[in-house]
This record gives C-alpha cells, sequence and structure tokens, in this order.
C-alpha cells in the first residue's frame, strides 16, 4: 500500500515519518502458531524493485543490515502456562559453498531455568545440541558448535524444558550463529561480534544468522 505524508504527497521529506493510510494490527488474542513479517519500501530515490540472490550467509547479512528497505521479524505464539515445549521446522540454511559451523543460543524474558535441545533427524546432517536456559532470562546460553554441509538446507526441533511453568509475559528468543574463524574474509570480520560463554570457542566472533521470537500468551 502507498506511505503518504500529511496533506497526501508521496514526496517524503528528510526526517519526516510516514504511515500506511490502514495500519495492520495484531489481534488481542493471537492462536499459537507461526507469525512471519516482511516488510519493503520502494520509492523513487531508493527503489527495491526485486530481491537480489545471495551466494554466502554473509552477503546476505550484509544485505539485511546495510539496506534500510526492508525489515523481517519471525513471531511464534505459544500457550503460557507449561513446562514443555516441541518447537519444530525451525528453517536453518548454509549459503556457504563450504561445510560451515553453526551455533544455537536461547535467551529471553521473564524465563525460569531450564534447557533447549536443538535437534536434527537429516540423515545429511543429524545432531542434538543443547542450551542451558538461565533464569530471569538476561544471559544467552549457548550449544556446542555443528558443522552443517555446503548449500545446506533443513529445519530445527527445538525441545524446551523448564523448572517451571512458563509465564504468561515471557519471551523466548532462538538464534544461530556462525563461529568466524582466523581465515574468515573482511566482509566476515566486519560483521562479526563476540559472545561469551559459548563452549569450546570462548574467544570467538559469530555472525548471526537467524533468530526466532516466541511470545507466551493464555491461551484460554
Amino acid at each position: 500500500m502507498p506511505l503518504v505524508v500529511r496533506g497526501g504527497s508521496r514526496e517524503i521529506p528528510p526526517g519526516r515519518i510516514c504511515l500506511t493510510e490502514r495500519p495492520f494490527i495484531w489481534p488481542s488474542r493471537l492462536p499459537p502458531g507461526h507469525y512471519c513479517t516482511l516488510a519493503t519500501v520502494d520509492t523513487p530515490a531508493h527503489p527495491l524493485s526485486r530481491l537480489p540472490s545471495f551466494n554466502s550467509t554473509a552477503a546476505y547479512l550484509n544485505w539485511v543490515r546495510y539496506t534500510p528497505n526492508a525489515c523481517w521479524r519471525n513471531v511464534d505464539v505459544i500457550p503460557c502456562r507449561q513446562t514443555d515445549y516441541v518447537i519444530t521446522d525451525l528453517a536453518v540454511t548454509n549459503l556457504n559453498d563450504t561445510p560451515t559451523r553453526f551455533v544455537f543460543g536461547v535467551s529471553g524474558v521473564d524465563l525460569p531455568n531450564g534447557t533447549a535441545t536443538f535437534s536434527n533427524a537429516d540423515q545429511q546432517a543429524p545432531f542434538s545440541l543443547t542450551a542451558p536456559i538461565y533464569a530471569p532470562g538476561s544471559d544467552e546460553g549457548y550449544t556446542r558448535s555443528i558443522v552443517l554441509p555446503a548449500d545446506y538446507r533443513g529445519t530445527v526441533t527445538v525441545v524446551i524444558r523448564l523448572d517451571q511453568p512458563l509465564p504468561c509475559d515471557a519471551r523466548i528468543v532462538l538464534r544461530a550463529y556462525n563461529p568466524v574463524t582466523g581465515a574468515a574474509g573482511e566482509l566476515e570480520r566486519r560483521l562479526a561480534v563476540p559472545r561469551a560463554g559459548v563452549p569450546g570457542l570462548q574467544d570467538a566472533l559469530f555472525l548471526e544468522v537467524g533468530a526466532f521470537t516466541f511470545v507466551a500468551v493464555d491461551s484460554q
């Protein structure tokens, strides 16, 4: 839908905020499920006629970080007051043409202590990796690393087990990272950030390659 400023003009002056004519409103009570939101902005001065293709994870991350025309947010709604959750079909992709190491992390808001086990039964790259969940969720827990094949596309199942029922205002965030080695290129080193506490990789830098947010609501 078109973006307009007050008065109906589509020419947006510098520093002005423009809105769509019709709002996108989240329902007050969303049923449990996956909600993937993607928005792109196309203007004469900054056109975005089509999405480019990417031949590496770093190229994709670079485009997302430095393209102001696009935003992306994955949100999953889950019921609260449970201690066990099984989250399936989370996409994991290695865009690189070489085998690449991955690490998974879990954090959130208002979380009890617990564990999150990331697994994949795909025979190309089977794994089962567990990360601690720290109450109240301010710290991120990490798995050990796993190597995924070149050009790999698969899914991950996450089993979350908590010591106490999940509060109804909690958030769980799952992330995937690529550790950056000393042989990484300039682009990878520029995009990488440190992460403390990754087993066996305490001094490494990491590329964040994906994140999923889970919002706990009262399903009643």
